[in-house]
């Protein structure tokens, strides 16, 4: 389950964009400091809100630390990156493993798109938590628009395995 896990990561960190000349009014990041309902141990729960076009076209993510040391990792243990042998081999990995997984990603496999500033913002939140290489993990986030208003609503329990 855990190479599932490195797969569907890398998949949407793959579409992350490097270019270091993009416009300040390009850089993804939050709009918003957090609002924090829960914080207790390693659980977390925490909203932003702000309009719902803040993030649309933000395609620099030099700012998002977690996903470019991510990367590097990823690059070092997996030498080919093409859909092909990365599909192949995650579910040669699952074979024996979380069978629910793959029929969760196999038919999306085809539909995969780069990853957008809001995905990416949780990934790294989410990544600069946990080290995902070394220990799967799970969040949820879920968005609440009205009218021009986005609340992006993200919880975490980091629970670690013994």
């Amino acid at each position: 389950m855990f190479n599932l896990y490195i797969f569907i990561s890398l998949v949407l960190v793959a579409g992350c964009s490097s270019s270091s000349y993009a416009h300040k009014n390009n850089v993804c990041q939050f709009p918003t400091e957090p609002v924090v309902i829960l914080e207790k141990d390693d659980n977390l729960l925490q909203y932003w809100e702000y309009d719902d076009r803040a993030l649309e076209h933000k395609t620099n993510f030099q700012n998002l630390k977690f996903l470019k040391t991510y990367k590097k990792k990823v690059r070092a243990k997996v030498k080919d990156l093409s859909q092909k042998t990365l599909r192949s081999r995650s579910y040669h990995e699952e074979k024996a493993g979380d069978q629910q997984n793959m029929r969760v990603v196999e038919p999306l496999v085809n539909s995969v798109r780069k990853i957008n500033c809001q995905e990416a913002l949780l990934l790294n939140l989410q990544g600069s938590r946990v080290d995902l290489i070394v220990t799967p993990t799970e969040f949820i986030a879920f968005e609440l628009i009205k009218g021009t208003k986005t609340r992006l609503v993200y919880f975490t329990s980091n629970i670690k395995l013994k």
